[in-house]
């Protein structure tokens, strides 16, 4: 049988034929692990983990502590808690790219219901795969800014304010202070009572202000709807109305009194400050223009917001109902509600000033 003899050139073309092949099939399984190792490495596995792993509708612990930092420091987890359960709870949650993909940081949208909830920034990590590829990482969080809230609210000033318990650090208050009408009726050198404004945003809800004045006593808020904003109210003196209540009642009713010209100037002035503006004023008023009357009484007497503004000067309202009867008549109650201003004039406070409350 006579052999048949291969060219060394085929042999050595089917030696290459056969490397080639090999060559091939281990080039197409290392380009299969490259593209499924490039593959996993897309940022959206990242953000599909997060929404997996870190965002579950209606965990309100869970979600409290991922967006813990777009809440204010004065927000206790316990209402963020409750307050992203109430809002996540039978929902679901989706994710809507934001970004191209060609730069270093990308955005995701979180979308709940449909609706903007947050937003998601993962950013190139720094690490790689084994083949270089670079990998991302969650950067930052943030909850939608219109799912909170922000609150005002307005205290005297050299009050102490806290917030959801916690003391209220003074580089939230505004710095447009707020005067009150006590302003305009104060000597030189002393100042009325101001309102000082403190405003804190990424709330869940309303806080609770607690409001204390220097000594610890606590001042109670309130909501003053058409300002919308919390206002709470001015403490006043207890000892000061206690030792001149009755001195502020007796010069309330020597003024109706001599308004209703039952009485001279002669009898009143020893309760006014004779170097006021109002002094001269009462001394020249016309008081015989009155309602006709013989007799009259007082009721409904009261004293009281008391508040010192210094050692030598302080104010108190007075409220009371002048009677003025005339046989035969139905009586006439004329309503007097009145602020005074007291200073201290050679040992005795007398009235320097004064104006009707509404």
């Amino acid at each position: 049988m006579k052999k048949i003899k291969i060219s060394p050139f085929y042999i050595v073309l089917l030696v290459f034929i056969a490397l080639v092949l090999i060559a091939t099939e281990i080039g197409k399984g290392r380009l299969r692990d490259l593209l499924a190792e490039y593959e996993g490495a897309q940022y959206k596995y990242v953000a599909e983990e997060l929404l997996e792993t870190k965002l579950r509708a209606g965990d309100g612990e869970a979600l409290a502590d991922f967006f813990a930092d777009s809440f204010s420091e004065y927000e206790t987890k316990e209402n963020a808690a409750a307050y992203l359960s109430s809002l996540t709870d039978g929902k679901e949650f989706s994710l809507q790219s934001l970004s191209s993909g060609l730069d270093d940081t990308v955005l995701y949208a979180v979308k709940c219901d449909g609706k903007k909830f947050a937003t998601l920034e993962l950013k190139k990590s720094g690490e790689t795969t084994k083949h270089g590829i670079e990998l991302y990482a969650l950067d930052s969080v943030s909850l939608n800014p219109k799912l909170l809230g922000s609150y005002s609210v307005q205290l005297p000033k050299n009050y102490l304010l806290t917030v959801n318990g916690a003391p209220a650090d003074a580089k939230y208050a505004l710095g447009d202070d707020v005067p009150t009408a006590s302003q305009d009726f104060m000597p030189e050198g002393v100042s009325g009572i101001v309102y000082t404004t403190y405003t804190f945003d990424r709330l869940c809800a309303a806080p609770t202000f607690t409001v204390r004045d220097a000594d610890g006593r606590e001042s109670a808020v309130r909501y003053d709807v058409d300002k919308d904003v919390y206002v709470a109210d001015i403490l006043y003196d207890d000892a000061l109305a206690a030792e001149y209540a009755d001195y502020a009642i007796e010069a309330a009713k020597a003024y109706a009194t001599y308004m209703q010209n039952d009485a001279s100037f002669a009898q009143i002035k020893k309760y006014f400050d004779p170097s006021s503006e109002l002094y001269g004023n009462l001394r020249t008023s016309q008081t015989m223009w009155v309602i006709d009357h013989n007799s009259y009484e007082f009721k409904d007497v009261e004293a009281s917001e008391f508040y010192a503004y210094s050692d030598e000067v302080f104010s108190c309202r007075v409220k009371l109902t002048h009677v003025l009867k005339y046989r035969g008549l139905k009586d006439y109650n004329d309503y007097v509600d009145m602020t005074f201003y007291f200073r201290l004039v050679d040992g005795k406070y007398l009235i320097y000033n004064s104006f009707n409350n509404k």
